[in-house]
């Protein structure tokens, strides 16, 4: 396998230049290193949260209940408030993560991380911002073991496929929405990334993309004229050949509308089906917000309010490029709403 097989760039429908987000006057906060620093210290507890999952988890909400520092308190209380239409993602730099980062590998990098970690400052801080947020992290039988934190993180075997191991562009989407436990929250933690490279998150609020859509249009993507090949859509624990039921692509669910749609995989028989698609994928592509997660950079995207995407644009470090590492979780709004569909005596684990 050679190199250039990693650096293809995925072109994009618009080729205007857009605002890189990164900077400092971009993020919501940025801590201060006298705060990082007593985040780390904070944070450095003893326990390992992939094979104690529901003793971390117990030890992370004491610590919630009783010693958390008052700027992050105060922080989550505040982002935590705003409608989840109007503000669909929260960025947060200079955040906590383990002073030192293992490399994994492009190989097995799962088991590399069971043996290699020896610290867990960025999943504790990761589960103490989902406690403080008001959410709950959720895992998923099939996903890696089901640990309640996922790694994006280029694999030899998921290259070039549409996961979070993949090298590649990831279009549009909203995670996992087909699962019988939809996430209502992403978050991400840049663990290890450079700048040599240009990797984008890319996050659309979907309430914009309905303002610039017509009457017809969203009358259209209300109609059951849409589906998908079953083995591109995000379902952990494998899918039959074939093609998924059609249906809409604009659902409404628990008093919101959010799009069960993934770019270059959701596809219609109908003309006007595919011609909506399009204008969709257009508006997307022309609203996006642009994304370069920084290491010890947080980005929490909504999963119903907006969909992401990730643009590999240009790869000029390889190596690099195969350890990008953000540390990830899903995350539901109440995890009580789901009790039918967990599996007893796991931890905050859906039965898919």
């Amino acid at each position: 396998m050679t190199h250039a097989e990693f650096l293809t760039p995925s072109p994009s429908h618009s080729t205007a230049p857009r605002a890189e987000v990164g900077g400092q006057s971009d993020a919501d906060y940025i801590f201060s290193d006298a705060e990082r620093a007593t985040l780390t210290d904070w944070l450095d507890i003893p326990l390992n949260p992939y094979r104690e999952p529901g003793a971390f988890l117990a030890l992370i909400r004491d610590m919630v209940d009783h010693e958390t520092p008052t700027f992050l308190t105060e922080l989550c209380a505040r982002l935590s408030a705003a409608p989840v239409e109007d503000k669909v993602c929260y960025y947060l730099k200079n955040c906590p993560v383990d002073p030192e980062i293992p490399m994994l590998g492009f190989e097995d990098q799962l088991n590399e991380k069971y043996r290699l970690k020896k610290t867990f400052v960025g999943e504790a801080f990761l589960a103490v911002v989902t406690e403080l947020m008001g959410t709950d992290i959720i895992s998923y039988r099939t996903a890696n073991n089901g640990d309640l934190f996922q790694d994006i993180h280029p694999m030899r075997e998921l290259a070039h496929t549409p996961s979070q191991k993949t090298v590649d562009t990831i279009k549009f989407h909203a995670d996992i929405p087909n699962n019988r436990v939809r996430p209502d929250w992403v978050y991400l933690l840049s663990m290890r990334n450079t700048p040599e490279n240009k990797v984008y998150t890319v996050v659309v609020s979907l309430k914009e993309v309905f303002s610039r859509l017509s009457d017809d249009d969203i009358s259209l993507l209300r109609q059951p004229i849409f589906y998908s090949p079953h083995d591109t859509i995000h379902v952990h624990g494998g899918q039959e050949p074939g093609f998924t039921p059609k249906k809409p692509i604009l659902i409404t669910e628990g008093g919101r509308e959010y799009l069960a749609f993934f770019e270059g995989n959701t596809t219609s028989d109908d003309p006007r089906g595919l011609a909506v698609i399009d204008r969709v994928s257009a508006i997307l592509h022309e609203i996006g917000k642009d994304f370069f997660l920084y290491e010890r950079d947080l980005l929490v995207m909504s999963n119903n309010t907006a969909v992401h995407a990730r643009r590999v644009d240009e790869v000029t470090n390889v190596d690099a490029h195969r350890n990008r590492w953000l540390l990830k979780t899903w995350n539901v709004d109440d995890i009580t709403r789901h009790t039918r569909n967990l599996v007893p005596g796991k931890v905050q684990m859906s039965d898919e």
